[in-house]
């Protein structure tokens, strides 16, 4: 497995969220029980279904590579499940938003919380670039990233493949695409996405691929040079370099 990362040169980490940072699959079940329960109740079978098809529908406008997904992903699911987009609205926010936080610091992969810290203290910049909303996800899994994208958001307006996210955070913090890094956990997604914007990429994967690095935990020996005196990434966050010193950026306000 190809594990091989020069973190000499990288300035910025940019990650992923939902199954990179944590274990999809366990929050995913977790989830399902709830609303299995829910529907026993009498009140989750339609919940069930917008879920299933919000999901669906995600999956098609990313590979679509669609600008108006914001809009239209909770417009088609409404006409495929005949309800409202408001009604899609929010059950999607409370069962993928809300109620799932709850669950992350539990399903938090081991040893992340140490890479965030190592990153942090060499002075390498942190960034999150999410195609949903990540700042209450952060906060539940305990993490901070200095800038937080989703695609969501208004200078972006892409799911990844699409590189938009990925553009939008180099040129914020002013960082050249090969002093950054991607990790992520999905080939079709994560690294084509990185790769369109020419960042190299870090994949969570048991599985081969040869055209990145992969790593299967954060236990990995690919990330113990971040244990060593490496010293501070050299101009973090581009030029100049006291610009980011102690910032923590959001894409909102930006």
């Amino acid at each position: 497995m190809n594990t091989s990362v020069d973190w000499r040169a990288v300035d910025l980490v940019i990650f992923d969220v939902d199954g990179t940072l944590y274990d999809q699959s366990r929050l995913r079940l977790r989830m399902a029980l709830e609303m299995a329960g829910s529907a026993l109740a009498g009140g989750g079978a339609r919940d069930l279904r917008i879920v299933r098809s919000y999901r669906r529908h995600r999956e098609r406008l990313a590979e679509m590579e669609s600008e108006t997904f914001v809009e239209s992903q909770f417009v088609d699911v409404a006409a495929d499940v005949d309800a409202t987009p408001e009604l899609v609205r929010k059950v999607v926010a409370e069962w993928m938003d809300r109620r799932p936080l709850r669950h992350l610091a539990s399903s938090r992969y081991a040893g992340v919380e140490r890479l965030f810290e190592a990153l942090r203290r060499s002075g390498r910049g942190i960034a999150v670039l999410s195609d949903h909303p990540a700042e209450a996800k952060l906060d539940a899994l305990g993490l901070k990233s200095d800038l937080t994208v989703s695609a969501c958001d208004p200078n972006v307006r892409r799911l990844k493949p699409h590189p938009a996210g990925v553009r939008h955070i180099l040129s914020v913090t002013g960082t050249l695409a090969q002093r950054a890094l991607f990790i992520g956990d999905r080939f079709e997604r994560d690294w084509l996405a990185a790769a369109r914007a020419q960042v190299p990429a870090l994949i969570r994967s048991r599985l081969r691929h040869p055209r990145c690095a992969t790593f299967r935990s954060y236990r990995s020996d690919v990330f113990a040079a971040l244990g060593c005196d490496l010293g501070s990434a050299s101009a973090a966050w581009g030029s100049p370099p006291a610009a980011h010193a102690g910032a923590a950026y959001h894409a909102r306000e930006l």
